[in-house]
């Protein structure tokens, strides 16, 4: 019997379509292609991988500048280091004996990748042109170094030190030089003369080895030279007016001793005496000329320029840079005319110098003061083994010692001749020549002389003063020659060698730390 299903069984067995929402997706949708989908995540990847890249190249590129900093600063560290051992090795080798002086130079190895450099050079060039510490000033430029070995380049640093040189001893002295400049005269040659004519005079001590030649051509006769002679001891003794050729005390040897200028000197004029050996004054005293000097050793080498055979209204002075201590030469005989000023050092080998005209100065150039006894010493104004010769009508002032070693002449004067010498002279002979506008004849004197007796018979008056009053014959000194008052010494210069040498107690050259400056830091100040 078939059985009949009920419909309402019937319809729950069949499946109920599905549905579709607007949220729903396609079908076809569902089902896209693979590809698309791993295309997307292609570029995922991608981005990733990029990012990934792009930080680890940032973190190695920090890693290594961090790296190069760090081998940068060692570097710098390192090139400092060496800069300042450079520094204190040049400090060192300025005051050692070895010294290889300016204008050299050295590179020390440390290691083989790091040194130093030296370089020694003469004067500061922040100093003014005309500054007088130039000459005696080193600028030191020391370089530290490290060499790249990846041919990049090498790391340096520089310090620069400025030095200037502390003066204790001077070069050596021939052995009678220094009584030679205790005195206003050295008169040293027993076969030669020293002549004097009034009015002259040389004041302060002196020595005279030949023979003394005093009253030679006036006041003529044979009473008027003793009358005149002893009245100008009277005027020094009572009216202190002391117009004498010598006041002393006065050194004299044999020769001196048996010359008529000697009884004139000790019995009339009153000078006090003593008496000297032949050997107490040199015999000669040798000048050498050279073409440059030095400051001291390892210094730079100074050109000595040589005068022109005419100066006239010329002044002439050290130069810091270039003739720091105003040496100038003869290349031949050399007359100074009017209005010549020379602040320095006249050297002579044998030619003649001569002044011939009016407003001449000659100064002898000061050195810088020792720094253990603070004594100024000044260098010969002038030092020739020739002639000096002063002609008539000149009028010239020299501060200094003098040395002329063949003859110191004033020539007999037409005048009037003006000459002072403020320093110390050193000849073989000393002709001081007349006034030739002063009488010679005996008679003349002789009839003066009566005249002055009768005049002031019993009442006292000097001679001197009656030939100044009644006939215009001045007694004062238009020559005069002394030592300068104060404590200046000289020194006498062997030019073959530098002018400051190191002390007996130092190993070289002592010095005083000026200025300094590494890198772009600087410090300034005085460090002995």
């Amino acid at each position: 019997m078939i059985e009949r299903m009920s419909t309402t069984s019937f319809e729950r067995s069949i499946p109920e379509p599905i549905k579709t929402t607007a949220m729903s997706q396609p079908i076809t949708a569902r089902n896209a292609p693979i590809g698309t989908r791993c295309g997307m995540a292609v570029l995922v990847v991608l981005a990733f991988i990029t990012i990934t890249v792009a930080v680890s190249y940032a973190l190695v590129r920090s890693q290594f500048t961090a790296v190069t900093i760090e081998q940068n600063s060692d570097a710098i560290q390192r090139a400092q280091d060496a800069a300042w051992a450079g520094a204190s090795h040049a400090l060192r080798q300025l005051h050692s004996a070895d010294w290889g002086g300016t204008g050299s130079s050295e590179t020390v190895h440390l290691t083989s990748a790091v040194q130093f450099t030296v370089v020694y050079r003469a004067g500061d060039e922040t100093l003014p042109i005309d500054d007088t510490s130039y000459p005696y000033r080193v600028t030191v430029n020391v370089t530290g170094r490290v060499v790249s070995t990846d041919g990049s380049p090498d790391t340096t640093y520089p310090i620069l030190l400025v030095v200037q040189l502390v003066p204790r001893q001077l070069s050596g002295e021939p052995a009678a030089w220094k009584s030679m400049t205790q005195r206003s005269l050295t008169q040293w040659n027993a076969s030669r003369t020293t002549k004097i004519d009034i009015p002259a005079r040389i004041e302060g001590p002196v020595a005279l080895q030949g023979e003394l030649r005093l009253f030679d051509g006036y006041p003529a006769g044979t009473n008027p030279p003793v009358a005149y002679a002893n009245d100008l001891k009277r005027m020094a003794m009572v009216e202190q007016n002391d117009y004498r050729p010598f006041n002393g005390p006065a050194g004299v040897g044999p020769a001196t001793r048996g010359s008529t200028g000697y009884t004139y000197l000790r019995d009339i004029l009153g000078v006090p005496t003593y008496h000297l050996s032949a050997t107490d004054t040199p015999a000669f005293l040798e000048t050498n000329v050279p073409t440059t000097y030095r400051l001291y050793p390892g210094g730079p080498e100074y050109a000595i320029p040589a005068l022109p055979a005419t100066l006239d209204n010329a002044i002439l002075q050290a130069d810091p840079r270039t003739n720091p201590l105003g040496i100038y030469r003869l290349a031949g005989a050399t007359e100074l005319g009017d209005d010549v000023s020379i602040e320095g050092v006249i050297l002579s080998s044998g030619h003649r110098l001569r002044f011939r005209g009016t407003g001449i100065t000659v100064k002898a150039t000061e050195l810088p003061e020792l720094a253990d006894n603070r004594e100024i010493y000044s260098l010969p104004a002038i030092a020739s083994a020739g002639e000096i010769r002063i002609d008539s009508g000149s009028s010239a002032t020299c501060q200094g010692f003098v040395l002329a070693q063949s003859r110191f002449r004033i020539e007999a004067d037409t005048g009037p001749t003006v000459f002072s010498l403020n320093g110390s002279l050193a000849t073989a002979e000393l002709k001081i020549e007349e006034d030739n506008r002063w009488p010679t004849s005996s008679s003349w004197w002789q009839a003066a002389l009566h005249m002055f007796q009768m005049t002031f018979l019993g009442s006292g008056g000097y001679f001197p003063e009656f030939v100044y009053e009644e006939y215009g014959l001045d007694p004062r000194p238009q020559i005069l020659i002394k030592l300068p008052s104060g404590t200046n010494r000289y020194h006498w210069q062997n030019w073959n060698e530098p002018v400051f040498v190191p002390h007996p107690d130092d190993e070289g050259l002592r010095w005083s730390l000026i200025r300094w400056s590494s890198g772009t830091a600087a410090s300034g100040g005085v460090l002995n």
